[in-house]
């Protein structure tokens, strides 16, 4: 005979371990061909809440590059002195 066998019979409702990762009743499991993310239940709003953030603040900087900034603008990486430096060369008056 080929493939598993079993003794004795599952069980439902019990935790397993993948790959060294605990996955229990309720937890959320997102799976793509990139990989595998288990989120636990009692944390899974959360991280999906600052997910959420973080795409919304990623598409605020694809805008803002789109619209011809650099990251370094848009990161306000420069400094202090560069930054007036550069608004002043970038103003219509000069």
């Amino acid at each position: 005979m080929f493939g598993t066998s079993k003794d004795q019979p599952g069980r439902l409702g019990q935790p397993i371990t993948v790959r060294g990762v605990q996955v229990s009743t309720g937890d959320l499991v997102v799976a793509d061909t990139d990989g595998i993310v288990i989120l636990p239940r009692a944390e899974a709003a959360a991280i999906i809440q600052r997910a959420d953030q973080r795409a919304h603040h990623e598409e605020r900087v694809i805008t803002g590059l789109r619209a011809g900034h650099t990251t370094v603008q848009l990161y306000g990486l420069l400094p202090p002195d560069d930054n007036a430096q550069e608004k002043r060369s970038a103003s219509p008056e000069s």
